[in-house]
């Protein structure tokens, strides 16, 4: 897979670019609003279009 075939994944809040991929379970921070950003995946077969679910928390 290529770099420009990668989903891009960004902060709800401000939509900066955090990581591009996928990923089953990753927690992330953004550094510009101060909030983590939580991945999961729900499940393979109802899992969203870019592959992921967004939570976040601040922190």
């Amino acid at each position: 897979m290529q770099r420009e075939d990668l989903p891009d994944i960004k902060c709800p809040r401000c939509h900066r670019l955090l990581a591009r991929g996928t990923a089953v379970f990753m927690e992330l921070y953004c550094r510009h609003c101060k909030v983590y950003v939580i991945l999961r995946a729900t499940s393979p077969n109802s899992a969203p279009h870019d592959g992921h679910q967004t939570e976040f928390q601040n922190g």
